[in-house]
């Protein structure tokens, strides 16, 4: 029986429609409720989800808790169900009729400041309402907030992460698939807390903002470690009309410590709703009025004005001011001071003139008796001089005019000498040989990493290996990051082979054994057989044997022990 067609009827009453989405977890459809005539949505999963009768459970239970949510933000979910033909679990909900806020961000991001404070305000206050009940979304993402044809943003899809999670699906894709939204936490395996939520939602927030997820690598193993190393491009450096106030509180959602993001759900909504774009303007009112008090204040204290004052009633003054005051002279007395300073600075430019001549002269002396001094011993009071104007270029027959022609070199060998010697460190700067870092290689494709070595000088080993990781993506490297190699020097790559090996479960109990499979990406069928050396509810083998290497993400069949 295949589920693909249209008027196929899950549990005697919801008749599928069209198909309206499709993700890593499950199909979404539009459906006709015969028993109450209305229009539901109805998410079918998997058919690999339901191999495990315990998760049934628990899907089961976290959907009812779900459906005890009663929130206007929260599409409504009206039943559970299990298709008894295909055996596929599926929960019916509240249809939405509009888009989706990952079909709003394409069609027109980055979206208006007033629009991600609406919508993000209205998450966070639901995540709040959820949090307070204990139930904590682990995949808030666009594509399961629906806008309906009203505008008003509804969050759907509670309770169904948390359930594949705790039954550890999460690596076959049920959560991997939205990992440009994982909080860092999640990706080191870790409990997801509501911080883990509003880490999603600050990476909403920015795909709504920039029109891009804050973080994309070649392979989701590339993204997921993004999330724990990188830091995002800042939101303003894609969309420079973003309020400063709103960047704040995007890039604060998507710290990387659970510690350093609001504390609650409604603290984040309170951040949303009060940030303003127009606080930078209130500060300006307010400094357009302390200006014009300081105006008034101001000239009183310092002491140039009563100079003024002081000069001002000279003028005007009768003869009994005249013998008080003597400053008839301050006016005239400007102009004679200003042309006392121009007469000093004369003065004093002459006597530099001066002083520069006589320290010239005073240094000419010292040459004319270097021409008679042959034994060079005797001239040990001045060395330096005497070499500097050597007698080379001169004759030993005209001493006195070598003298005087040599004022110019003069002044070279004084202060100056120690100058010459200064070029004697320049050797020491050749020895250098360049260290290069060691790139960032997890998770990039075998081409991506052997260009990333190329680019920055060094060379690639590689060598493949049976884990569970796709084909040609770097799942290791042999030396570390930012470790430094010599140019030309060689790092060894492990990519994976798109191949694993089947792990040994016998004797394990159950869970513990299909957690382990689930865990490598196989798709584990349960089948259960006696066994009387074997307790019940352990498994016996599994089919291919363990150590075979097979595709990840093969089929294996997991016999389980009945007992006697």
């Amino acid at each position: 029986m295949s589920l693909q067609g249209a008027d196929r009827v899950l549990g005697g009453r919801y008749r599928l429609i069209r198909e309206i989405a499709r993700g890593g977890m499950a199909v979404v459809w539009e459906a006709h409720d015969d028993l109450l005539d209305r229009r539901v949505a109805i998410k079918l999963l998997h058919p690999q989800f339901a191999v495990d009768p315990e998760f049934l459970e628990r899907f089961r239970r976290e959907a009812r808790a779900a459906a005890r949510l009663s929130h206007p933000n929260i599409v409504s979910i009206y039943d559970v169900g299990d298709d008894a033909e295909a055996h596929t679990p599926f929960i019916v909900m509240e249809f939405v009729a509009g888009g989706n806020l990952k079909d709003r961000i394409r069609q027109a991001a980055p979206l208006a400041d007033d629009e991600i404070r609406s919508v993000g305000a209205a998450v966070a206050s639901t995540l709040e309402y959820a949090h307070r009940r204990g139930l904590i979304h682990r995949d808030v993402k666009p594509q399961n907030v629906l806008l309906g044809e009203d505008g008003r943003p509804r969050l759907t899809d509670f309770g169904i992460a948390q359930a594949v999670s705790s039954t550890g699906l999460t690596r076959t894709g049920a959560v991997m698939g939205s990992v440009q939204y994982l909080a860092p936490e999640l990706v080191r395996g870790r409990p997801a807390t509501p911080q883990s939520d509003l880490y999603g939602l600050g990476a909403v927030l920015y795909e709504m903002a920039t029109g891009r997820v804050p973080f994309q690598g070649e392979t989701d193993l590339a993204t997921a470690l993004a999330h724990v190393e990188d830091l995002p491009t800042t939101p303003r450096a894609l969309n420079v009309r973003l309020a400063p106030d709103l960047e704040r509180t995007i890039l604060r959602a998507l710290a990387k410590s659970p510690d350093d993001r609001c504390h609650t759900a409604a603290e984040m909504a309170a951040e949303l709703r009060e940030a303003r774009p127009v606080t930078a303007a209130a500060p300006a009112r307010g400094q357009a009025d302390g200006p014009t008090q300081r105006i008034v204040t101001v000239p009183a204290p310092p002491p140039p004005p009563p100079v003024k004052r002081r000069a001002t009633p000279v003028v005007p003054a009768t003869g009994n001011a005249r013998r008080t005051a003597r400053p008839r002279q301050p006016r005239g007395a400007g102009a004679g001071l200003l042309v006392l300073l121009l007469a000093l600075a004369g003065v004093l430019v002459a006597l530099g003139a001066g002083f520069f001549g006589l320290a010239t002269l005073s240094r000419e002396p010292p040459p004319t008796p270097v021409p008679t001094p042959r034994p060079t011993t005797a001239a040990t009071g001045v060395p330096k001089p005497a070499v500097a104007p050597s007698a080379t270029p001169a004759p030993s027959a005209t001493p006195e005019p070598s003298a005087t022609v040599e004022p110019s070199p003069s002044p070279v060998p004084p202060t100056p000498s120690p100058v010459p010697p200064s070029p004697t460190p320049a050797p020491q700067a050749t020895p250098t040989v360049r260290a290069i870092a060691v790139p960032q290689l997890r998770g990039k494709t075998l081409a991506g990493a052997q260009a990333a070595l190329q680019a920055a000088g060094l060379t690639a080993m590689v060598r493949g290996v049976n884990a569970n990781v796709d084909k040609d993506v770097v799942t290791d490297q042999m030396p570390d990051v930012n470790t430094t190699l010599p140019p030309g020097g060689t790092v060894t790559i492990l990519v994976g082979t798109g191949l694993t090996t089947v792990p040994e479960v016998a004797n394990l109990p159950r869970d513990q054994a299909l957690k382990l499979l689930q865990t490598d990406s196989f798709r584990v069928t349960l089948r259960d057989r006696r066994d009387q050396n074997i307790p019940a509810g352990f498994a016996i083998e599994t089919v291919p044997k363990a150590g075979a290497v097979v595709p990840r993400g093969s089929a294996v069949e997991l016999a389980i022990s009945t007992g006697r």
